[in-house]
């Protein structure tokens, strides 16, 4: 196993390059990936005036890391990050997203999370007053209420096939939120199932995809992959999951994806995977061997279709010194080396008394680490 110690002292590293495309643009500033088969970002266009509508829709209950990693993710099934450039979403503006936009000649037009009426035909939420499945089997419904909103955020992001200053939008991913969980009009909590999750998503996606169908930038030509996101209750430890992922084109026909977060360690855990819970069992007794009374360990492992791919380890500590921080962040350097399986991503985030002091990070078809120390 080959380690990189990389040590910041308050620096940021942004690599970058200058790209050229048919149109004689001759200073384009692009991001060169740092994972191999990663995107290259155009940076002019790598933020939206649609930021300020995840912050103020998630209030931190839903992972957006997540969602842009997965997205990403999923995405390079239909653009290759070897044919196409990313660039954060530049269609669905603030206000088109927006339940009430607060300033502008747009004050208290309902948006694309607000309520569908007769006035905003392409509301995604429910229509107020009115009745919500909420179970198939036994069938229940309730009544909408001010707070009953199933769809709470949509992420976007675009390609375009040329490093230009004003680039055509080849393609869009998006990413539709969902959350498990409702308030009725008695603002009275109620869990949605599954299976009617799955739907209220996939008609959301349609009615999505009408809208921006009827853009002229994006027309009938322009591929659009949208995905189905379902977000975890605000007092779950677990991010959220993809669950459904459609290619559109003539039609939206939402296709279900597999994935599944567990802790490690846990009896769910272990019967999905009992190697990687004994290897993981193993390094946490090789920390309480040093600091037994002042450490705590926690996995989360995300699945996908049934086997493992994603490791997050989470180291806290009350180290008193430092030689005893140094020790923690070598003795699970070299424990990784155990966990055989290079086809996963294993991070490692350490804190001590609640701050951040160092990372290990594994990518897959590896076994070598890096060691980042703040």
């Amino acid at each position: 196993m080959k380690n990189k110690i990389i040590v910041f002292l308050c620096m940021i590293i942004l690599l970058s390059a200058c790209g050229s495309d048919s149109s004689g643009d001759s200073k384009v500033n692009v991001t060169e990936p740092i994972v191999a088969g990663d995107y290259k970002i155009l940076s002019s266009y790598a933020s939206s005036n649609s930021r300020q509508t995840h912050v103020e829709f998630n209030r931190g209950w839903y992972d957006r890391e997540t969602i842009g990693k997965g997205l990403m993710h999923y995405s390079k099934q239909h653009f290759s990050p070897d044919s196409y450039y990313l660039m954060e979403g530049q269609i669905l503006k603030r206000g088109d997203l927006q339940i009430n936009v607060p300033e502008g000649p747009e004050v208290d037009k309902e948006g694309l999370l607000g309520r569908k009426s007769s006035e905003n035909e392409h509301g995604l939420n429910p229509e107020s007053d009115s009745s919500f499945l909420i179970s198939k089997t036994p069938e229940q419904t309730i009544k909408v209420g001010r707070s009953t909103t199933p769809i709470v955020d949509i992420f976007e992001i675009d390609f375009t096939k040329e490093a230009s200053s004003d680039p055509e939008i080849d393609g869009i991913s998006l990413a539709i939120v969902l959350s498990p969980n409702v308030l009725d009009a008695q603002d009275k909590e109620h869990a949605i199932s599954d299976d009617v999750l799955f739907t209220i998503g996939e008609e959301a996606a349609i009615t999505l995809v009408d809208y921006l169908r009827k853009m002229p930038e994006i027309g009938n030509k322009t591929p659009i992959y949208i995905t189905l996101f379902k977000a975890e209750s605000s007092d779950d430890s677990l991010p959220g999951t993809f669950i459904a992922e459609a290619y559109a084109k003539d039609s939206v026909s939402m296709s279900k994806l597999n994935e599944e977060w567990m802790i490690f360690s846990s009896e769910n855990a272990t019967k999905k995977d009992a190697v990687i819970a004994q290897q993981f069992d193993a390094l946490k007794n090789e920390l309480f061997m040093i600091v037994p009374n002042d450490i705590g360990v926690v996995g989360k492992g995300k699945f996908v279709d049934d086997k493992i791919d994603t490791l997050q380890i989470t180291i806290t500590s009350q180290a008193k010194t430092y030689t005893e921080s140094s020790a923690i962040i070598q003795t699970v350097n070299e424990s990784l080396n155990n966990f055989e399986n290079d086809d996963i991503e294993i991070s490692v985030r350490f804190y001590n008394d609640g701050e951040a002091y160092a990372m290990i990070k594994r990518e897959k078809g590896t076994k070598d680490t890096t060691v980042i120390m703040y």
